[in-house]
């Protein structure tokens, strides 16, 4: 008997992937009268993160400087933060610019326009069979727009024991998204390659580039629960770029292989 072992060894190291800390910087410009800004900085492979010594933060809206002070030095999530807070009116279609800079780190700039509202109005819902199981199916209507829009909608679950009158809790339900079409970013292939198609934190991201100004049901399914439930939808009107964050991180949770991948903080200015 001839038994033949061959196997391939390779080395990494991580050492040259380290490179230096970033400057981590995260806002969500809304309509309203103000908003904060988180600056933190990013963690190496090692683990390591470098002190966070600020030079200057700015932010302009539609060209015109806004006021802005420092609320807070503390730790979120074993990071140094500072939060800023902006004062000003914002409103829909306004662009904001931020430009953050720190002693021994990259400057960043970023820019968006905060998105419009939208509006939808619930159509009902009702029980399906799908796979042998039982799903509630709720019809949400959602006006379309002139330009590329970019949209999230959740299901929140708010449960109450059978035997209690008084609210015990409250989560984020998954869509069954292979009956909805545009919450479906996956084909059969994908899925069978080691792809799944599962969201951040149940936010189901989708835009308007099938359907345009005309209006679209969106048919959100999620399997039934024998606790008592009281369901409600949410649906957010998202700028480009919380969009993209949201397509990037939901494009890396959803592969085998981009779950292995080094992860880098970027930094970038979101809002919905």
């Amino acid at each position: 008997m001839l038994l033949l072992l061959v196997a391939c060894r390779d080395s990494l190291h991580l050492e040259p992937m380290e490179g230096n800390n970033r400057l981590v910087v995260y806002a969500f410009p809304a309509p309203g009268d103000g908003f904060d800004i988180h600056v933190s900085v990013s963690r190496s492979l090692a683990g390591r993160s470098e002190r966070l010594r600020m030079v200057a933060i700015t932010c302009r809206n539609n060209g015109v400087d806004c006021p802005i002070r420092q609320v807070a030095d503390t730790i979120l999530g074993e990071f140094p933060t500072i939060v800023y807070h902006v004062s000003g009116s914002f409103s829909a279609g306004d662009q904001v610019e931020l430009h953050a800079e720190a002693m021994g780190m990259a400057a960043v700039s970023a820019s968006t326009i905060i998105p419009h509202p939208t509006s939808a109005i619930l159509l009902g819902s009702d029980t399906i069979c799908y796979q042998g199981y039982a799903y509630t199916q709720m019809r949400l209507m959602v006006e379309g727009a002139a330009t590329l829009s970019y949209y999230a909608v959740r299901v929140e679950n708010r449960c109450n024991d059978e035997n209690e009158q008084e609210e015990s809790g409250r989560d984020y339900l998954q869509l069954e998204t292979t009956l909805e079409p545009l919450l479906n970013h996956y084909t059969d292939a994908d899925l069978n390659f080691g792809a799944w198609n599962d969201y951040y934190h149940n936010m189901y991201v989708f835009d308007n580039s099938s359907f345009g100004l005309s209006s679209a049901t969106l048919r959100l399914c999620t399997i039934q629960q024998p606790r008592q439930k009281v369901l409600r939808v949410h649906l957010f009107a998202l700028s480009l770029e919380y969009y993209q964050m949201l397509r990037s991180l939901n494009d890396r949770d959803n592969n085998d292989i981009g779950r292995y991948r080094s992860e880098e903080h970027t930094s970038e200015l979101q809002s919905h």
